[in-house]
């Protein structure tokens, strides 16, 4: 009886020891997910960055007929092709605020124009002939071509809208921002 005893104790010993051995293993290899998945993990960021924020305070146009007016007249309703929505915004979904306005002569290149402000402002640029991608941060453009964008824009854009909200004699508490 005793030896079954001693038998039972060394097998409950054996039980028991296999049991935290396995435990441990366990935990072990939770610690070791845990370790890769920080690691991963801090290699993904949020896409945060900032804008080029060319920005056309100086211009009373109404950012409502604005946005209409590129909407209808400069954009005709095209449809922005992917590569192009791509570019700007990973094949998502264009926020109703912005809009992605073309200009075909040379340059060609896209503006991504936003109208929350007043009357708006272009928050990125893409032009192939500059870069593979869009630009949204002025570190990587010149001041000479932040200019030329903000110039370019001034004409065949601000300017044209309001010859045009003129010469459709659109009222002035349209075409304006009276504030």
């Amino acid at each position: 009886m005793m030896e079954h005893m001693k038998e039972g104790k060394i097998c409950g010993v054996k039980i028991r020891t296999e049991i935290i051995r396995q435990s441990l293993f366990q935990n072990k290899l939770k610690l070791l997910l845990c370790y890769l998945t920080l690691i991963f993990s801090s290699c993904y960021t949020v896409n945060e960055h900032t804008y080029l924020n060319i920005t056309f305070n100086d211009s009373k146009l109404n950012p409502f007929f604005l946005e209409k007016y590129v909407d209808s007249i400069r954009n005709d309703h095209k449809q922005i092709p992917d590569s192009i929505n791509e570019v700007f915004f990973n094949g998502d979904k264009i926020p109703d605020f912005k809009r992605i306005v073309y200009f075909k002569d040379n340059p060609q290149e896209w503006y991504l124009v936003v109208f929350d402000s007043s009357p708006c402002g272009i928050e990125a640029i893409y032009n192939p002939l500059l870069s593979v991608g869009m630009i949204h941060d002025k570190k990587f453009i010149s001041e000479a071509e932040l200019n030329r964008i903000k110039k370019r824009f001034e004409t065949e854009i601000l300017k044209k809208a309001e010859e045009y909200g003129k010469n459709h004699h659109i009222a002035d508490s349209i075409l304006y921002n009276l504030n």
